[in-house]
């Protein structure tokens, strides 16, 4: 794969002499839209951690775009599994996306280039007219879009999801993907999913995380292959067949 927008070359990574992530070796292409899939603890957002330099491999090499990923930080948009907030703290929608543009500093002011940026993100996500309202007012898929457009006011070319959808509905579900679809014609996007009923429709590649890291192409994610990775039976639905037990 030339020039690459990220990649790992034989990565190990050890919490307390434990390892996470073991002889890691993948590329993922400027332009692609992978999603990361493994069981709990397996070192999906270690890797993710991983490509953003917030984390240093104990063997072998990373790197984005060429460089090393603490040097390319600016252009990674990153979005978390979870986010702590006070819900009575007094700040507005585009309060919390200009955050996205504090970039290596720690405090304001924003210049009018950061306020067109965080509203341009707002307006991507069709919530621009929510710019002046209150965090706390609005719904809970509302500020999902929210906190991705703060990751997407640092104008990056690399977006990283830890579970977008967790803790919203299907028709935010359905809405995001699509919208995420669209991104990804500019942007490479790589996602944590525990939906591979998602995966498997609408993703071309998967990197299997369970302490190995395997890229797969999604035809190959089999029922044999997937138990085989969560190590024990699961259910999945295809969206257009059921797998149980291993059985169609």
């Amino acid at each position: 794969m030339d020039n690459p927008a990220i990649r790992f070359e034989n990565v190990s990574f050890f919490y307390d002499n434990f390892p996470v992530v073991e002889d890691a070796y993948f590329s993922i292409s400027k332009g692609e839209f992978v999603s990361i899939v493994g069981p709990n603890g397996g070192g999906k957002t270690t890797l993710l951690k991983l490509i953003m330099g917030l984390l240093k491999p104990d063997k072998g090499k990373i790197w984005v775009f060429g460089k090393s990923p603490d040097s390319m930080r600016r252009k990674i948009g990153y979005l978390p599994q979870s986010l702590q907030y006070d819900m009575q703290f007094p700040i507005t929608v585009l309060d919390v996306v200009m955050m996205g543009r504090l970039g290596g500093r720690w405090a304001g002011p924003y210049s009018k280039s950061d306020k067109h940026a965080a509203m341009k993100a707002l307006r991507m996500l069709d919530i621009g007219d929510l710019a002046k309202r209150s965090l706390a007012e609005i719904s809970g898929g509302q500020r999902q879009r929210v906190l991705i457009a703060r990751t997407l006011a640092c104008e990056p070319e690399i977006l990283l999801l830890d579970e977008p959808t967790a803790n919203v509905d299907s028709e935010v579900e359905k809405a995001l993907y699509d919208f995420l679809q669209k991104l990804n014609e500019r942007l490479t996007v790589v996602m944590v999913s525990h939906d591979l009923g998602f995966v498997m429709k609408n993703v071309k590649c998967v990197i299997c995380v369970n302490r190995k890291v395997v890229r797969h192409p999604t035809s190959e994610i089999t029922p044999d292959a997937i138990e085989s990775l969560y190590r024990g039976e699961m259910r999945i639905v295809r969206h257009d067949r059921l797998f149980e037990n291993g059985e169609p």
